[in-house]
């Protein structure tokens, strides 16, 4: 055919012919996907190496972990590879540049300042990290010093991860502060003269 490309059919001319194939190399798309989202895609030769993402993808509360498997050679077809996550543990951290310190062994929080309200605590001593939630309930509804409690709440199943107690040092009536009254609380628990003198067990809650 004169390296002219031939359409089918056509006439038989009166002599033999030699029709040669042409062949042309197929590519095929190897797809990278990160939380629902088109992260990388590569135009690959079949039979070619399928490249790996410089890059890792990113994940609100997760840890990337890997992808899953990759073709050792570009198949002939598309392909789509996800990207694997792993959640944050949802826990207690102290808020950054705060005094805050959390004993998890005790299950206190202390090194908070005086005169505390939820608001304060949530957004000046304490932070979750991972996809959760803190429920801060005070000894009363005013008073937020010892004995307040503190609960991680997981968002995703919505259960109790962690629970802890707040100590501010001096504090003993519960009102975050450190005066007169809790001197004379403490002095009157000397004395056996308080309500407190007189238990022998603490049950939490």
């Amino acid at each position: 055919t004169d390296g002219n490309a031939v359409t089918f059919p056509f006439a038989m001319p009166a002599e033999d012919l030699t029709i040669t194939a042409k062949f042309e190399t197929a590519f095929y798309t190897a797809t990278y996907i990160a939380d629902g989202e088109v992260f990388a895609a590569y135009s690959v030769s079949y039979g070619g190496q399928i490249p790996v993402p410089e890059s890792t993808p990113t994940k609100e509360f997760y840890t990337f972990d890997s992808w899953t498997a990759i073709p050792g050679k570009m198949p002939a077809h598309d392909v789509e590879i996800e990207a694997i996550f792993t959640p944050v543990p949802v826990r207690l951290i102290a808020a950054p540049d705060s005094t805050t310190v959390i004993d998890r062994d005790n299950k206190i929080i202390y090194g908070l300042d005086t005169m505390l309200t939820a608001a304060v605590i949530d957004e000046d001593f304490l932070d979750v990290e991972g996809d959760g939630t803190l429920v801060i309930t005070g000894v009363t509804s005013t008073r937020y010093g010892t004995g307040t409690v503190v609960e991680v709440i997981d968002n995703n199943t919505g259960a109790v991860v962690e629970t802890y107690h707040i100590v501010v040092f001096g504090d003993v009536n519960g009102d975050s502060i450190a005066d007169a009254t809790d001197v004379s609380i403490i002095r009157g628990e000397a004395y056996f003269r308080t309500d407190w003198s007189f238990e022998t067990e603490y049950v939490d809650g």
